[in-house]
């Protein structure tokens, strides 16, 4: 009967293959009213690595996907969608079919690690964990404080960071508009890998990747 228990996976495979595919395209579908121009796409590479970018809007993974042109895990505030009923809404699932991670109590715990160390380790390409590392979307349109939290995870997982900047999302979407303009446009910076430093005591690596981290994303936003 093990043959048949293997059929079963792999048939489960090439569904949640074919149902990511549609949530990638479906997620380039929403983009397509908008212009959106990516720079410094070579900076991201083939080894796992967390893509650190400030938070606008609802629609800034929208554009990391179709921007980037890849499948991203997301890790999501199970709070932060536009509805309570986040994993059985459409919303929730769309994420959920491009790899969100959600974290219910809107902090990392053990699982949510271990689903971020199997991505950034996988060797497929689909091996990128987006992070949008000031913890909420902004409210004025104003680049926050970052949290620890993006450094940490890269301490901890030897997976470079990194940084992105992205432009006019909070025109199309701030949080506090019901819906979305219908056009407009969109750019995404994408820096330079950050690693951090193995050589100096890890409370201060953490704390000087975080300020490195904080100063590349505001002048990539700049750029």
């Amino acid at each position: 009967m093990s043959y048949l228990k293997d059929a079963k996976e792999e048939l489960r495979r090439d569904f949640r293959g074919i149902w990511t595919d549609l949530g990638v395209f479906s997620l380039k579908l929403m983009a397509l009213p908008y212009k959106c121009r990516v720079y410094g796409k070579e900076n991201i590479p083939k080894s796992g690595a967390i893509l650190a970018a400030n938070h606008s809007s609802y629609m800034d993974p929208i554009f990391m996907v179709s921007g980037l042109n890849r499948r991203i895990y997301f890790f999501v505030k199970h709070y932060i969608a536009p509805t309570a009923d986040f994993e059985h809404s459409t919303y929730g699932r769309l994420l959920a079919s491009v790899g969100q991670i959600l974290l219910k109590d809107g902090e990392i715990d053990i699982n949510s690690i271990k689903k971020a160390k199997r991505i950034l380790k996988s060797d497929s390409r689909n091996n990128k964990l987006g992070i949008f590392s000031e913890g909420t979307r902004t409210y004025d349109g104003k680049f926050g404080k970052i949290q620890e939290g993006t450094a940490w995870l890269s301490y901890i997982t030897h997976s470079p960071i990194i940084p992105i900047g992205i432009k006019g999302t909070y025109d199309l979407w701030p949080r506090h508009r019901k819906l979305p303009r219908l056009s407009g446009k969109v750019r995404i910076n994408v820096g330079k890998p950050l690693y951090p430093d193995y050589g100096i005591e890890k409370r201060k690596a953490i704390k000087d990747l975080t300020e490195i981290l904080q100063n590349e994303i505001e002048r990539l936003i700049e750029s």
